[in-house]
Protein backbone atom coordinates (compact mmCIF):
# COMPACT_ATOMS: atom_id res chain seq x y z
CA UNK A 1 0.00 0.00 0.00
CA UNK A 2 1.72 3.31 -1.23
CA UNK A 3 1.43 6.38 1.14
CA UNK A 4 -1.80 7.79 -1.02
CA UNK A 5 -3.78 4.84 -0.20
CA UNK A 6 -2.98 5.21 3.45
CA UNK A 7 -4.11 9.22 3.37
CA UNK A 8 -7.45 7.71 2.00
CA UNK A 9 -7.99 4.96 4.02
CA UNK A 10 -7.52 7.42 7.01
CA UNK A 11 -10.56 9.50 5.67
CA UNK A 12 -13.60 9.28 7.30
CA UNK A 13 -16.54 7.30 4.70
CA UNK A 14 -18.85 9.10 2.68
CA UNK A 15 -22.17 9.42 4.09
CA UNK A 16 -25.24 8.07 2.16
CA UNK A 17 -25.71 10.04 -0.77
CA UNK A 18 -29.59 10.41 -0.16
CA UNK A 19 -28.94 12.25 3.29
CA UNK A 20 -27.64 14.97 1.47
CA UNK A 21 -30.77 15.16 -0.93
CA UNK A 22 -33.58 17.96 0.49
CA UNK A 23 -36.57 15.73 -0.36
CA UNK A 24 -35.47 12.83 1.82
CA UNK A 25 -35.78 14.97 4.83
CA UNK A 26 -38.64 16.86 3.86
CA UNK A 27 -40.20 13.03 3.83
CA UNK A 28 -38.69 12.13 7.18
CA UNK A 29 -39.91 15.36 9.14
CA UNK A 30 -43.33 14.74 7.29
CA UNK A 31 -43.27 11.55 8.56
CA UNK A 32 -42.71 12.23 12.09
CA UNK A 33 -45.31 14.67 12.17
CA UNK A 34 -47.81 12.57 10.60
CA UNK A 35 -47.63 9.24 12.06
CA UNK A 36 -49.09 10.93 15.67
CA UNK A 37 -51.49 12.75 13.60
CA UNK A 38 -52.44 9.39 11.86
CA UNK A 39 -52.77 7.34 15.49
CA UNK A 40 -54.66 9.99 16.76
CA UNK A 41 -57.25 10.04 13.75
CA UNK A 42 -58.11 6.52 14.11
CA UNK A 43 -58.22 6.11 17.80
CA UNK A 44 -61.80 5.74 19.00
CA UNK A 45 -63.08 8.41 20.43
CA UNK A 46 -64.47 8.49 23.81
CA UNK A 47 -68.33 7.92 25.31
CA UNK A 48 -70.12 10.91 25.62
CA UNK A 49 -69.66 12.77 29.21
CA UNK A 50 -73.67 12.28 30.05
CA UNK A 51 -76.40 15.06 30.61
CA UNK A 52 -76.53 17.00 27.47
CA UNK A 53 -79.75 17.08 27.15
CA UNK A 54 -80.69 18.10 30.85
CA UNK A 55 -81.77 21.70 30.83
CA UNK A 56 -79.46 24.52 31.89
CA UNK A 57 -79.12 25.28 35.65
CA UNK A 58 -80.13 28.27 37.05
CA UNK A 59 -79.46 30.34 40.03
CA UNK A 60 -78.61 33.66 41.39
CA UNK A 61 -76.50 34.60 44.04
CA UNK A 62 -74.42 37.04 45.79
CA UNK A 63 -70.54 37.20 45.67
CA UNK A 64 -68.50 38.82 48.70
CA UNK A 65 -67.75 41.80 47.10
CA UNK A 66 -72.03 42.42 46.89
CA UNK A 67 -72.06 42.07 43.63
CA UNK A 68 -75.10 39.14 41.70
CA UNK A 69 -73.71 36.60 39.87
CA UNK A 70 -75.77 34.47 37.81
CA UNK A 71 -74.99 30.70 36.90
CA UNK A 72 -76.30 31.78 33.53
CA UNK A 73 -73.53 34.71 33.20
CA UNK A 74 -70.89 32.20 33.96
CA UNK A 75 -71.87 30.11 30.28
CA UNK A 76 -69.01 30.17 27.93
CA UNK A 77 -66.92 28.46 30.38
CA UNK A 78 -67.09 25.10 32.09
CA UNK A 79 -67.52 25.27 36.01
CA UNK A 80 -66.54 23.61 38.36
CA UNK A 81 -68.83 23.67 41.53
CA UNK A 82 -67.57 23.48 44.83
CA UNK A 83 -68.29 24.22 48.82
CA UNK A 84 -66.33 25.87 51.46
CA UNK A 85 -68.06 25.84 55.09
CA UNK A 86 -66.68 28.27 57.35
CA UNK A 87 -67.69 27.26 60.87
CA UNK A 88 -65.47 24.55 61.87
CA UNK A 89 -62.04 25.05 60.90
CA UNK A 90 -60.97 21.36 60.28
CA UNK A 91 -63.79 21.10 57.45
CA UNK A 92 -63.09 24.42 56.31
CA UNK A 93 -59.18 23.78 55.59
CA UNK A 94 -60.21 20.28 54.15
CA UNK A 95 -62.42 21.73 51.91
CA UNK A 96 -59.86 24.14 51.05
CA UNK A 97 -57.24 21.95 50.24
CA UNK A 98 -59.53 19.93 48.07
CA UNK A 99 -60.27 23.11 46.03
CA UNK A 100 -56.34 23.64 45.52
CA UNK A 101 -55.80 20.08 44.63
CA UNK A 102 -58.46 20.01 42.38
CA UNK A 103 -57.19 23.46 40.22
CA UNK A 104 -53.73 21.81 40.24
CA UNK A 105 -55.49 18.56 38.10
CA UNK A 106 -56.94 21.21 35.87
CA UNK A 107 -54.50 24.04 35.30
CA UNK A 108 -53.66 23.17 32.02
CA UNK A 109 -57.52 23.94 31.23
CA UNK A 110 -56.95 27.37 32.05
CA UNK A 111 -58.94 29.77 31.36
CA UNK A 112 -61.92 27.80 29.98
CA UNK A 113 -62.57 26.59 33.47
CA UNK A 114 -64.15 29.08 36.37
CA UNK A 115 -64.82 27.69 39.70
CA UNK A 116 -68.34 28.47 41.54
CA UNK A 117 -67.90 27.84 45.71
CA UNK A 118 -70.79 28.32 47.46
CA UNK A 119 -69.69 29.57 50.90
CA UNK A 120 -71.38 29.09 53.96
CA UNK A 121 -70.78 32.40 55.59
CA UNK A 122 -73.09 35.07 55.83
CA UNK A 123 -69.83 38.00 56.78
CA UNK A 124 -68.32 38.88 53.35
CA UNK A 125 -65.39 40.83 55.31
CA UNK A 126 -64.84 37.21 57.73
CA UNK A 127 -64.79 35.82 53.64
CA UNK A 128 -62.62 38.45 52.12
CA UNK A 129 -59.67 37.62 55.04
CA UNK A 130 -60.05 34.36 54.68
CA UNK A 131 -59.37 34.39 50.89
CA UNK A 132 -56.25 37.18 51.14
CA UNK A 133 -54.71 34.96 54.00
CA UNK A 134 -55.18 32.35 51.41
CA UNK A 135 -54.08 33.82 48.60
CA UNK A 136 -57.05 32.88 46.80
CA UNK A 137 -57.99 35.33 44.87
CA UNK A 138 -57.97 34.37 41.00
CA UNK A 139 -60.01 35.79 38.36
CA UNK A 140 -61.05 32.01 37.79
CA UNK A 141 -62.38 31.91 41.16
CA UNK A 142 -65.91 32.83 41.95
CA UNK A 143 -66.80 32.67 45.75
CA UNK A 144 -70.64 33.08 46.23
CA UNK A 145 -72.26 33.55 49.92
CA UNK A 146 -74.27 30.56 50.68
CA UNK A 147 -75.21 30.84 54.43
CA UNK A 148 -77.77 28.67 55.17
CA UNK A 149 -76.31 26.16 52.62
CA UNK A 150 -79.15 25.71 49.89
CA UNK A 151 -77.47 26.88 46.85
CA UNK A 152 -75.27 23.93 47.22
CA UNK A 153 -77.94 21.18 48.72
CA UNK A 154 -79.99 22.19 45.59
CA UNK A 155 -76.63 21.24 43.76
CA UNK A 156 -75.96 18.18 45.07
CA UNK A 157 -80.07 17.23 45.12
CA UNK A 158 -79.57 17.93 41.12
CA UNK A 159 -76.45 16.30 41.09
CA UNK A 160 -78.16 12.48 42.32
CA UNK A 161 -75.26 11.98 44.49
CA UNK A 162 -75.47 12.68 48.56
CA UNK A 163 -71.41 12.16 48.58
CA UNK A 164 -70.71 14.50 46.07
CA UNK A 165 -68.84 17.46 46.24
CA UNK A 166 -67.94 18.90 43.25
CA UNK A 167 -69.97 19.38 40.10
CA UNK A 168 -69.28 19.97 36.23
CA UNK A 169 -70.89 22.69 34.22
CA UNK A 170 -70.60 22.57 30.94
CA UNK A 171 -70.19 25.89 28.44
CA UNK A 172 -73.98 25.59 28.12
CA UNK A 173 -74.77 25.30 32.20
CA UNK A 174 -75.74 21.95 31.67
CA UNK A 175 -75.01 19.84 35.08
CA UNK A 176 -72.74 16.47 33.14
CA UNK A 177 -71.42 14.90 36.70
CA UNK A 178 -71.69 14.87 40.21
CA UNK A 179 -68.14 14.20 41.96
CA UNK A 180 -67.03 12.61 45.22
CA UNK A 181 -63.49 13.82 47.17
CA UNK A 182 -61.88 10.55 46.01
CA UNK A 183 -58.88 9.21 44.08
CA UNK A 184 -61.44 7.72 41.36
CA UNK A 185 -63.72 10.96 41.79
CA UNK A 186 -61.12 12.92 40.83
CA UNK A 187 -59.64 11.35 38.46
CA UNK A 188 -63.24 11.12 36.36
CA UNK A 189 -63.63 15.24 37.17
CA UNK A 190 -60.39 15.64 35.55
CA UNK A 191 -60.73 13.45 32.55
CA UNK A 192 -64.45 14.33 31.74
CA UNK A 193 -63.41 18.15 32.13
CA UNK A 194 -60.68 17.98 29.58
CA UNK A 195 -62.91 15.95 27.65
CA UNK A 196 -65.42 18.92 27.46
CA UNK A 197 -62.68 21.04 27.15
CA UNK A 198 -60.86 19.80 23.98
CA UNK A 199 -63.53 17.72 21.89
CA UNK A 200 -66.31 20.16 20.99
CA UNK A 201 -68.71 16.93 19.40
CA UNK A 202 -69.09 15.87 23.30
CA UNK A 203 -70.21 19.47 24.66
CA UNK A 204 -73.08 20.11 22.14
CA UNK A 205 -75.48 23.22 22.22
CA UNK A 206 -78.90 22.42 23.21
CA UNK A 207 -81.03 20.41 21.12
CA UNK A 208 -78.40 19.31 18.76
CA UNK A 209 -76.98 15.82 19.00
CA UNK A 210 -73.44 14.13 20.27
CA UNK A 211 -71.14 14.14 17.00
CA UNK A 212 -69.50 11.04 17.18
Amino acid sequence: MDQGDAINSDLPERPLAILGRPWFWCLFIGGLWGLPLLRAMSAELPDPVPGHESPAVSGSYVDEFGRTVTLAGLQGHLVIVGELPMAEEQSRESAFQDLRVLRKRVRGLSPVVTFAVFVRVGDSEALSLYLDEKRARKPSNVFLLDEDGTGFEGMVERGGDPEARFFLLDRHGRMRGAYRVDTPGMDQLAAEAGQLANWIGSDPPPGEPIRR
